[in-house]
């Protein structure tokens, strides 16, 4: 759906003068800006060692 918006656009503000790679220098940018994004939120958990939490290995 999303794609199909994208193109299916008609854009009447001057944008449609500009040269294509401008289009697709926008649409890498959001696209890369989307990856890091995905990257940022899925990071991995810190491994927290015994070191750092002795109470971890009291014996009951």
């Amino acid at each position: 759906m999303a794609i199909g918006a994208a193109f299916g656009m008609n854009l009447h503000s001057g944008m449609e003068s500009l040269p294509g790679w401008v289009y697709w220098a926008i649409f890498g940018g959001g696209l890369v800006m989307g990856l890091v994004l995905r990257g940022w939120v899925k990071a991995p958990e810190p491994v927290v060692s015994v070191a750092t939490r002795p109470g971890l290995l009291k014996k009951k």
